[in-house]
């Protein structure tokens, strides 16, 4: 199930604790720590392969994304930003109203000495 994903101006990112990563919502980093956490699955070919991350949603219990369409979400989502799970689907992205939560490990934050 494809869902629309907006015009990456036309919707502000969320800037709270939990949409935090070093102080400010930093996308391109979510976006990097996205694609190291993605899954490749094998096609027929070398050539075939899909990079996929797996998210579940609020009444379903899950589906792969690709990783094309995961980093374009997260250019243009309602807000994005980490939760603490203990499976690991820490990074949470909201579209059109329908929040997310993907297998991507939060970073660790540094902690003030």
């Amino acid at each position: 199930m494809d869902i629309p994903v907006p015009e990456q101006d036309s919707i502000p990112a969320v800037v709270s604790a939990s949409s935090v990563v070093q102080h400010t919502v930093d996308r391109a980093q979510i976006k990097a720590l996205t694609a190291d956490a993605a899954l490749t699955i094998p096609g027929e070919c070398r050539h075939c392969a899909r990079r996929v991350v797996h998210a579940f949603g609020l009444k379903w219990f899950g589906e792969l994304w690709s990783l094309d369409r995961l980093l374009a979400a997260i250019d243009s989502a309602d807000h994005v930003g980490w939760v603490d799970d203990c499976g690991g689907y820490d990074l949470m992205v909201t579209l059109a109203g329908v929040t997310y939560r993907f297998q991507v490990k939060r970073p660790v934050q540094e902690v003030a000495a």
